[in-house]
């Protein structure tokens, strides 16, 4: 699976992309997070906060916290 959304990925247009994490992860996020126990939730908000940082220190200049969602 992690494969075939990489290859996915790949050949999506960045405009694509925000469109699918602004529209599709908030509601697949709470799906998911709706099944959890609260240690399950916890565990998840962690590494989900942990590869945020990842990946805003692989490609940002410096940090987003306040910033403004571009709609």
């Amino acid at each position: 699976m992690p494969e075939m959304m990489e290859g996915m990925f790949d050949v999506m247009k960045p405009e694509r992309m925000m469109g699918m994490m602004h529209e599709a992860m908030p509601k697949m996020m709470d799906h998911c997070f709706s099944q959890m126990d609260e240690t399950q939730q916890r565990n998840m908000l962690a590494m989900c906060r942990a590869s945020l940082d990842e990946v805003e220190a692989k490609h940002l200049s410096g940090p987003v916290s306040g910033e403004k969602l571009a709609a």
